[in-house]
């Protein structure tokens, strides 16, 4: 079934029908990720079927079965090839045979139907074919050969090239299409006068090169003979736009090539007058927008003074070549995507004193991009970068961004001290043994320091697993006596299931014994009367009345007054390193769960929440809550005092 694009007619409304031939033929080829096709389209009369036959003897153009409105094939010749040749083919207005796909609906084969409704809807059908080829196909085509042979071929052919076609961006900048023409003559019996005007007309088209190829003087030989001259033009025509493809960085791959395919049409909206479809911007469709590179680029002027312009250029260049070619990402003209993704972000986060950096940035990142190959990855360059400026100017180390790949806040600390994001833990790291999304760092990438840690990371598929502690003085004993009979009926330890845990009171200090001392709920429960006998009891320098001290001490079981401070720092100098951060290395093995404690500020009561992480995004400064974010080791508080302010 060769069958591509079909209309459709269901209930008096015209549907769009794409066969997902394209993908079929990309997934029989032996390698798409490097192979580029190019896209060849045989237009016009029954001639154009001889010469197919001629052109591409190994395939079978005329085997029985739904035609639609345009055919795709792959040819056999060259699909092992580096540079594989897909043939389009269709004959002029109107098709006989449309809709007759209707009939593959109950084949193997998926189909996706687009309903074309508002103007595209009140279309003749003649036209919306037209409008299908030319919006749809034409984009995409290197070569267009058209097989005209009377006045009404030419004048359906200038019709079909004369009106606008959907155009191809990258970014703010046009994607220049012009097609190689070649206009077909075979039929010595139409020529008149009125059709070699007709085919002046229609060189003088704004379309691109346009090549009249007379093949009437071979009239009567055998096909291959006859379209022998077709051949040597087509392969002199294709070579030409191979080295423009290479030259402007516009080459795709068949895998590529299929993707920007399948949601160009998923776009369509419209056939008339549709809106250009930008190919980084589809390239990058599943990346989320980064809200928190602007923040990052702000820090980076700070923690880098005393570099060189030099050095500073190269920082933050390669850390954008890391973010626009991750791997399997088409290699996009680096001044393009650079134009397009940076540098209006740059102007508008720098100073006067830094926007000069902005064209040196540029030229290392185009520099960094001549680098890039199958082995020297854009990761493996940011990373010899970081490492270079760390053996020359020391340092690079940042509680609120990722230094590594200047995007994104941190959430892992590195025992060097080097903070990394979730992002740079997958770049950087390796799967672990230990489960699924669990990923090994060894090395850090800064400083190439050992690490060893591993990071637990949620699956993107997973909603996350969030487990809140609340306080109650002595009534944390009932809490961790659930937490113990949960973690008995489920057969693994509850520091390995959630991704969150927030605690306030004693409900914190559960949270750092389980989640950061890595202590059992089992032992966390042994432990417990110990802790609420020197804890949760009323201090002796409070004034309570002799008198009713008895009933004081039977209330002080449901109260979470009147705590003991003195004894709930030595219990947590018992437990916890006096030197540790909250923001600090990971002592979990497998790190991954985010702790939040909630306090209260003094002040005025409002909550304030202290993490051992910081989050992906910004977040919002009107909320009931205040998320402290300290911005160097001295204002981020130790794992004692974090412990000690819910109580």
């Amino acid at each position: 079934m060769a069958a591509w694009l079909d209309l459709v007619k269901e209930n008096e409304a015209w549907d769009l029908v794409d066969t997902n031939r394209l993908e079929q033929l990309v997934q029989e080829l032996p390698n798409p990720k490097y192979q580029y096709p190019s896209l060849l389209y045989f237009y016009g009369n029954s001639n154009r079927n001889k010469a197919l036959r001629a052109l591409f003897p190994y395939n079978n153009i005329t085997r029985k079965g739904p035609a639609g409105l345009i055919r795709l094939h792959l040819s056999t010749k060259t699909a092992h090839t580096q540079n594989p040749i897909l043939f389009a083919e269709s004959g002029l207005c109107l098709e006989q045979r449309l809709g007759d796909s209707k009939w593959l609906k109950n084949s193997t084969t998926k189909h996706q139907t687009f309903s074309l409704g508002g103007a595209d809807g009140t279309l003749t059908p003649a036209r919306l074919q037209q409008e299908v080829k030319r919006q749809l196909v034409l984009p995409w085509t290197q070569i267009l050969c058209l097989f005209l042979d009377s006045v009404p071929d030419i004048q359906a052919a200038t019709n079909l090239l004369q009106r606008p076609r959907r155009q191809l961006t990258i970014g703010d900048e046009v994607v220049p299409a012009p097609l190689q023409v070649v206009i077909v003559l075979t039929n010595s019996q139409h020529v008149t006068e009125a059709f070699a005007q007709e085919c002046a007309q229609l060189q003088k088209l704004d379309t691109g090169t346009v090549t009249i190829l007379d093949l009437r003087p071979r009239h009567g030989l055998s096909d291959s003979v006859v379209f022998q001259p077709l051949q040597t033009l087509i392969v002199k025509q294709l070579n030409i736009v191979q080295a423009e493809r290479i030259s402007n960085c516009r080459r795709f791959s068949a895998s590529h090539l299929s993707a920007f395919w399948s949601t160009g049409v998923q776009s369509h909206e419209r056939l008339l007058h549709a809106a250009p479809f930008d190919l980084l911007a589809r390239a990058r469709r599943d990346y989320v927008k980064n809200k928190s590179m602007d923040d990052c680029l702000r820090e980076v002027t700070q923690t880098s003074i005393g570099y060189s312009k030099e050095d500073f250029d190269d920082l933050v260049a390669s850390a954008f070549l890391m973010d626009a070619y991750p791997p399997q990402m088409h290699g996009f003209s680096p001044t393009v995507v650079f134009a397009a993704l940076y540098e209006k972000r740059c102007l508008s986060i720098w100073d006067n004193e830094f926007k000069y950096h902005i064209a040196g940035v540029s030229s290392r990142f185009v520099h960094h991009f001549v680098q890039l190959s199958a082995v020297k990855t854009s990761a493996a360059i940011r990373k010899e970068t970081l490492c270079r400026l760390y053996r020359r100017w020391g340092g690079l180390r940042s509680t609120t961004t990722c230094l590594v790949c200047l995007s994104r806040p941190p959430e892992h600390m590195l025992p060097c001290k080097h903070a990394i994001c979730d992002t740079c833990v997958v770049i950087f790291g390796k799967p672990s043994r230990l489960g699924e999304y669990h990923f090994e760092v060894a090395q850090c990438p800064i400083c190439e320091e050992r690490s060893d840690v591993t990071v637990r990371q949620l699956p993107p598929t997973k909603p996350p697993v969030i487990l809140t502690l609340d306080g109650g003085g002595v009534r944390g004993l009932i809490q961790l006596g659930l937490l113990r009979a949960l973690e008995s009926r489920i057969g693994i330890p509850i520091a390995s299931l959630p991704d969150l845990c927030i605690g306030t009171s004693v409900g914190a200090l559960t949270a750092i014994d389980v989640f950061l001392n890595q202590s059992s709920v089992t032992q966390c429960f042994d432990a417990f009367p110990h802790l609420a006998r020197n804890i949760f009891c009323h201090s002796s320098e409070t004034p309570i009345p002799r008198c009713i001290r008895w009933f004081a001490s039977a209330f002080n079981l449901t109260t979470d007054g009147f705590y003991n401070s003195e004894g709930l720092s030595k219990i947590l100098k018992a437990a916890v390193n006096p030197s540790r951060r909250m923001f600090d290395v990971a002592t979990a093995n497998p790190a991954g769960c985010r702790i939040a404690i909630v306090a209260s500020r003094t002040s005025d009561g409002k909550a304030c929440v202290l993490a051992n992480y910081r989050g992906t995004s910004p977040r919002s400064t009107n909320t009931a809550y205040e998320f402290l974010t300290p911005h160097n080791d001295r204002q981020d508080p130790s794992l004692l005092d974090a412990g000690a302010a819910p109580m």
